[in-house]
């Protein structure tokens, strides 16, 4: 009987360390690189960046960096860089674990994640994981184009569009008049401001600003013949040595117009957050219930576009369904696109594609500027924007992007389930000093700093591009995007057969269509990794400058039999292509 407890005590201790998860930092690879290791290696991805992705999973190669042990209780958080300082004067549990591109990343416990909130500039969790696309690139849609009598339809759209009734529904937003005693403004849309409301800490309950917005945003959807309906869901507020200090009901709105033709199971979604903060404001943490957070900017401007989008948008029949989705809680880390993604996923929505509007009514800069950004998977929405711009004479300065490691908005957590999401903004990174706006998150980003131009050139920009993704009703039309002519091709490996006795390597020999950085990956017919290049510069034409020695990682000579060589190419816009050739090694 000792011996069969010792041997279980043995057994839950071999277990319990066996089971133990890392923090991992590995090199960036492209998409279809990730799917291969994460086949062999059953790792969670965690985060990328165009330098580097950060993983979940025990140590798997020599190429990764153990940044942390996972703990209970223990979340990560990216925040700018000079509010980290903040964090670590006031939290002594606070640990730093990189530092990049004027972030930090944390590991903070639980409960001191509520002072996060009330930052003077933006903070986002890490994603518990995020899902790879099958095939990023052979998926991707091919351009086509509209039937004329549709494009002159949606001229007729584009020159209907009125700035002044766009910025009267910013005012409206950032005045936020109360719908039960008129003449009454909140002046806010702070997401604990609800109807719903449990406080714990004596304090009085919250009004219910935030509420009255949604209300107001549903019936404006009503008013055009949307189907609108309330998504709630539930959030908790607790402070460091007080415990749970209330507990809200918060409200996405959402509003459909359903497609009339074939595809009409399908669903592009039209995004943006209503909920505003000032975090900036002295005693913001104490008098929220009170303070203005006008939010005229960050997000009333980006909702207006959505509501006008609808608007017009409803004056057609259109082949696909567009759900326009209102969220609370985005400034509290995404609350509401959160709770959302969880629910289309698990009802099996068929959402192809999400164009996220956060931030597009202020220009200070003079440019009439939008930045539209995505991940890789998501190229082809962005390259979407450019292609309807052009068509439709959009005189706007589109700044096309491709960065993974942007999770501050609404549009990141489709990207968790492999949905391609764009976001549609006057900026698009928070530590560029020409882009950084200091107005936001306070009681100053009021209407005097809406450019009303700009706001209409992104509302131009989301009913065309929204209306050529939808496509006309009565007919088979697909709208898709060229995908990228291919970075590289023709590979050839030689000797093959190479009996490395005789040969000192195996060339590969491949052709490039643009400069581009390239690694070579090997696998074993198994699928076990065993060699990863370091990246190199390849330019165009014929490129055989690479050689491989029939090595592994560690430098030990493989075993004879067939292996996988994948080349991988990345341009200067970060798109990957990738080719693969197998060769047969004798020892």
């Amino acid at each position: 009987m000792k011996r069969f407890i010792l041997a279980c005590f043995v057994f839950l201790i071999t277990t319990d360390l066996l089971a133990m998860e890392y923090l991992l930092k590995i090199p960036q690879h492209s998409d279809r690189q990730l799917q291969i290791l994460q086949d062999q290696y059953l790792f969670r991805l965690r985060f990328r960046t165009k330098d580097f992705a950060l993983i979940q999973s025990e140590k798997i190669s020599s190429e990764a960096e153990v940044l942390d042990q996972i703990s209970p209780d223990f979340n990560y958080y990216i925040l700018a860089t000079q509010d980290s300082d903040r964090v670590f004067a006031d939290v002594k549990e606070s640990k730093v674990l990189e530092r990049f591109n004027g972030f930090v990343l944390i590991k903070l416990h639980i409960v001191f994640e509520p002072m996060l909130f009330n930052l003077t500039s933006h903070c986002a969790k890490l994603p518990i994981e995020i899902q790879l696309p099958y095939n990023p690139v052979g998926l991707a849609p091919r351009l086509a184009v509209t039937p004329e009598p549709y494009q002159e339809t949606i001229r007729s759209l584009l020159r209907q569009l009125d700035a002044s009734a766009w910025f009267d529904k910013v005012r409206a937003l950032v005045e936020n008049e109360d719908l039960q005693r008129p003449g009454h403004f909140f002046r806010s849309r702070y997401a604990l401001r609800v109807y719903d409301a449990k406080q714990y800490d004596d304090s009085a309950p919250p009004d219910y600003a935030c509420d009255n917005a949604a209300d107001w945003i549903a019936s404006q959807f009503e008013s055009y013949g949307l189907a609108v309906e309330f998504d709630s869901f539930q959030h908790t507020r607790s402070s460091i040595g007080k415990g749970v200090l209330g507990e809200y009901t918060m409200r996405n709105v959402v509003a459909t117009l359903l497609g009339k033709g074939a595809n009409s199971d399908e669903i592009y979604l039209v995004t943006g957050h209503y909920d505003s903060i000032a975090s900036k404001t002295d005693r913001w943490e104490q008098d929220w219930k009170i303070l203005p957070a006008p939010g005229a900017s960050d997000n009333a401007s980006g909702i207006a576009t959505m509501i006008e989008a609808a608007r017009f948008l409803s004056q057609i029949d259109l082949n696909r369904t567009i759900r326009f989705v209102a969220f609370s809680g985005e400034e509290l880390f995404l609350h509401g696109s959160r709770h959302y993604r969880q629910l289309i996923q698990a009802r099996g929505d068929k959402v192809i594609g999400v164009i996220n509007l956060d931030m597009v009514g202020h220009d200070g800069g003079g440019e009439l500027d939008l930045h539209v950004l995505g991940d890789q998977q998501s190229q082809w929405l962005v390259k979407a924007c450019q292609t309807v711009a052009a068509r439709y004479d959009i005189e706007v300065d589109l700044r096309l992007k491709n960065d993974p490691s942007f999770i501050f908005s609404d549009h990141s957590p489709f990207w968790e389930i492999a949905i391609p999401a764009i976001q549609v903004s006057e900026e698009s990174s928070l530590t560029d000093p020409t882009e950084s706006i200091e107005y936001i998150h306070s009681e100053f980003d009021v209407l005097d700093m809406i450019t009303v131009p700009l706001g209409m050139l992104a509302l131009k920009l989301t009913v065309a591009t929204v209306a050529e993704l939808a496509g006309p009703s009565g007919e088979e039309f697909i709208f898709e995007p060229q995908p990228d002519s291919p970075i590289i091709r023709n590979l050839i490996v030689y000797p093959n057969p190479v009996n490395l006795q005789k040969s000192q390597f195996v060339v590969l020999d491949f052709y490039l269509t643009r400069p581009a950085e390239v690694q070579v990956t090997i696998h074993s017919s198994s699928a076990e990794h065993i060699f990863t290049s370091q990246p190199f510069s390849g330019g165009i034409g014929r490129n055989s400058d690479f050689g491989w020695r029939g090595k592994n990682m560690s430098g030990a000579r493989v075993a004879s039999g067939v292996y996988t060589c994948s080349v991988t190419a990345t341009d200067e816009d970060h798109n990957s292509h990738v080719v693969e050739s197998k060769v047969v090694l004798i020892q």
